[in-house]
């Protein structure tokens, strides 16, 4: 029996970026050898360079292999071709537009490398998780209102840093803020900040419960004893926040005027939200996950401070213009990076350029006009940079990687 043309083309996709377990190996070779026409489809199919090439004629290759496939139908049924020879070629057709498809279209999807749970689902990676080998492993730094500065690289359990307000340590493996004196009256412009570096993560616990995760190129400030009335913080980057409820003590994140991006705030009563909020990107995008959130906007000084609700599954986009867009949208894309995961939906290409930046510390470099394409698919942030690449040019993006930078090719 001829084995499913699209298991050998999930086969050699699986080869190309050496995910092969043994018995796949073995299945693999088995078909190899069955003939030389297997092999010179193996060998064409793992050059990354006819990929490249095959990638920008997808659409017409695909519609010319089945139309082969079809007209094979038709002379085999009139011509009466041995049943067993003519099922042969016409399998190994569509073998050929399966590999196409598998290899051009859905590359991505073979890449989840998410450490599964009791119950199947994923968890959440340790407390600092790092990108490849690439980066240059700085790690995670947490820097006193006087200035001190204490690295975060060490994962042994105990106090971590202290001062008569407050202390830091590490418990059950999960980094905790606590306040001492919780009653103490705030000083103004007082925090300690805690800040990731590029290819690393961070998960903390805060005083009042709530727990954040921060991206890589990340931080938050976090006053040494939150106000009487209301608990607030300030972020750069990309966090998430899990917001432990308190009516009478509203959480509010707020993210200060930093080059084109606006100066905006984040009214929380008790939720789960995303607020992804770089440098250089022109938006800033606050994503709810559960509960309720009002984002306060002051872009536009010539207008009043705007005021806008969301709902959980809607994602609030803000312009450096002002503009404020609201959309309903899947919101797993939005938070997959704290599951260790890279889920492109239709994103453009500098986009997935700046995620790349920002986890393995290299420096992206445009040849020409920057490749006016949309990518969709999942990788693990564990894949190598090399190797994303390849999966990445897959889609048509023509990059490669030299010395620590990223070069994309225009058009």
């Amino acid at each position: 029996m001829l084995t499913s043309s699209s298991v050998i083309a999930a086969l050699i996709l699986k080869y190309f970026n050496g995910e092969l377990l043994p018995l796949e190996s073995e299945k693999l070779s088995n078909w190899r050898q069955q003939n030389d026409q297997n092999e010179a489809l193996f060998q064409e199919l793992i050059h990354p360079n006819s990929l490249f090439q095959l990638s920008k004629h997808k659409e017409e290759l695909q519609e010319r292999l089945w139309n082969r496939i079809n007209y094979s139908l038709e002379r085999g049924q009139e011509e009466g071709q041995n049943p067993s020879i003519f099922s042969y070629k016409v399998w190994f057709l569509a073998l050929k537009v399966a590999a196409v498809f598998i290899l051009l279209a859905g590359a991505f999807w073979l890449y989840f490398d998410r450490l599964p749970g009791k119950d199947g689902k994923s968890i959440v990676s340790p407390t600092i998780v790092y990108g490849d080998t690439i980066s240059l492993r700085a790690v995670p730094i947490l820097t006193l209102a006087n200035g001190d500065r204490i690295p975060l690289g060490d994962t042994s359990e105990g106090l971590i840093a202290a001062e008569s307000d407050f202390q830091v340590f590490r418990k059950n493996g999960l980094v905790r803020y606590q306040n001492l004196n919780p009653d103490k009256d705030r000083v103004p412009n007082e925090f300690n900040t805690v800040s990731t570096p590029a290819g690393s993560q961070y998960r903390l616990l805060l005083s009042d419960g709530s727990q954040v995760w921060l991206n890589a190129n990340s931080s938050i400030k976090i006053p040494p004893s939150f106000g009487a009335d209301n608990r607030s913080v300030q972020i750069t980057g990309e966090v998430f926040f899990q917001i432990d409820a308190k009516r009478d003590k509203p959480f509010y994140v707020d993210i200060v005027e930093k080059g084109d991006l606006p100066a905006i705030r984040v009214k929380v009563l008790g939720t789960s939200f995303n607020v992804k909020a770089y440098a250089e990107e022109s938006v800033i995008r606050t994503t709810l996950i559960t509960g309720a959130l009002e984002v306060y906007s002051t872009a536009n000084r010539s207008l009043s401070e705007k005021r806008i609700v969301i709902k959980p599954d809607q994602q609030a986009i803000i312009y450096t213009s002002g503009k404020v867009k609201v959309e309903e949208i899947g919101t797993h894309a939005a938070v997959a990076w704290k599951e260790g995961v890279f889920q492109f939906r239709e994103a453009p290409v500098a986009e997935i350029m700046n995620e790349i930046s920002r986890w393995y510390n290299v420096e992206i470099i445009y040849k020409g006009n920057i490749p006016d394409l949309l990518v969709t698919g999942d990788a693990s942030r564990k894949i190598e940079l090399d190797k994303l690449l390849n999966i990445i040019a897959l889609s048509g993006v023509n990059c490669a990687l030299r010395d620590h930078k990223v070069i994309v090719y225009g058009n």
